[in-house]
């Protein structure tokens, strides 16, 4: 809250985080709860119980559902890694992506 007043007419201050995907997050959770993020990037990789495997779509929809019905934030991002090196596990081919993702 106290952020806020760096806010002004011509500046806008946004509150941001990246909790990782399994709900609650154990470090942001009270934070979250908080309702002032403006911006929340979910990390849906690197957390078996809630990342794309191959062919399986649902634990990365049931958590993502999870996220969007129990946060309160101006936007809500799905963070996934840009390439399969990127993380150890979650990378999603785009085609995969464009198809059965978004």
């Amino acid at each position: 809250r106290s952020l806020s007043k760096f806010s002004n007419r011509g500046r806008k201050v946004y509150l941001s985080g990246a909790p990782q995907c399994p709900f609650p997050d154990r470090l942001m959770g009270s934070a979250l709860n908080t309702k002032l993020f403006d911006y929340v990037w979910i990390q849906f990789y690197n957390n078996a119980p809630c990342q794309y495997t191959s062919g399986n779509t649902k634990s990365l929809f049931d958590s993502w559902n999870t996220w969007t019905t129990s946060i309160t934030a101006e936007k809500i991002f799905l963070g996934l890694p840009a390439a399969p090196e990127a993380a150890g596990s979650g990378y999603i081919p785009p085609d995969v992506l464009i198809s059965q993702i978004l």
